[in-house]
């Protein structure tokens, strides 16, 4: 039987993220996953979609977010800390193209780190040990 799961993914490139919610929903299924992916365009929207909808088992995020028109934008890192604040118990997916700020992930502790290097088919095994451990201590 398929456990159901709901991923908001963080990722300011709309045509990266609509092919990793791809990938997610068809790279789950058969580690016995349905998933529903929803899109998050940075940290700040992300913590919005949180507040609002309460049933998120997983955050996957970039680390670096670029800034527009000249504001600045909260990190992947600062995103970890307000969400382990607020939500303790929700995992939380470092998915960054920035190998340099890999200390700073690991630092962060984040519940996985995995890097943006054109293949992304390790993501959905780290999403479903991620996964089967949080179902394991429910």
């Amino acid at each position: 039987m398929k456990k159901f799961i709901t991923i908001l993914l963080v990722n300011q490139n709309q045509a990266e993220a609509s092919v990793v919610k791809g990938m997610l929903i068809y790279g789950l299924a058969p580690l016995d996953f349905q998933t529903s992916v929803k899109v998050a365009t940075n940290a700040e929207n992300a913590l919005e979609q949180l507040k609002s909808d309460k049933t998120f088992d997983l955050v996957i995020t970039d680390l670096v977010f670029p800034t527009t028109g000249g504001g600045e934008t909260m990190s992947g890192c600062e995103l970890l800390k307000e969400v382990r604040a607020s939500y303790p118990d929700l995992p939380v997916l470092a998915f960054s193209a920035y190998y340099v700020r890999q200390t700073d992930a690991i630092r962060a502790r984040f519940d996985s780190l995995h890097f943006k290097d054109g293949n992304y088919l390790g993501l959905p095994s780290a999403i479903g040990r991620i996964m089967k451990t949080k179902m394991s201590l429910s």
